[in-house]
Formats: C-alpha cells, structure tokens, sequence
C-alpha cells in the first residue's frame, strides 16, 4: 500500500474518533442507580418516620412524655 492511501485510512480513523467522542453517552447506569439511590433514601426516611412514630406513642401511653397525643392517629400520617 502506499503512504497516501495509509494517511488517508488515519485521517479517517481519527475523524471517527472525534465523533465518536461528540455522541452523548447511551448508558442508562449512572441514571439508574441515582433513581435507585433515591427511592432507597425515601424508603428509610418513612421507615425511620415510623418507627418514631411508634416509639413516640409507646412513651405516651407509659407517660414519659409531657405532651399527650393519642396513639392511634399519629401513626396514620407516616
């Protein structure tokens, strides 16, 4: 093969490259496991809601609290 030919094969390797560099990414990785990361997060957060929740009406009804609230209604918000 001669040289031009073999410049010509790189020049078009390289202009592929750039395009390929230009494209956006298609992955959906990093997308996923922020959703996945979230929903976790909200997940614990209305667990840990609850279980104060619970431990709040548990300490009402052996009167450690100062306050009353009724037991059955606040465990129905979370």
């Amino acid at each position: 093969m001669s040289y031009s030919i073999l410049l010509y094969k790189a020049m078009i390797m390289k202009e592929s490259e750039r395009l390929k560099r230009r494209m956006p990414q298609l992955s959906i990785d990093l997308p996923m496991s922020v959703l996945r990361n979230k929903l976790n997060l909200d997940k614990e957060r209305k667990v840990q809601a609850l279980r104060a929740a619970i431990n709040r009406n548990f300490l009402n009804d052996i009167g450690k609290r100062g306050y009353i609230l009724s037991p059955s209604t606040e465990t129905d918000k979370y």
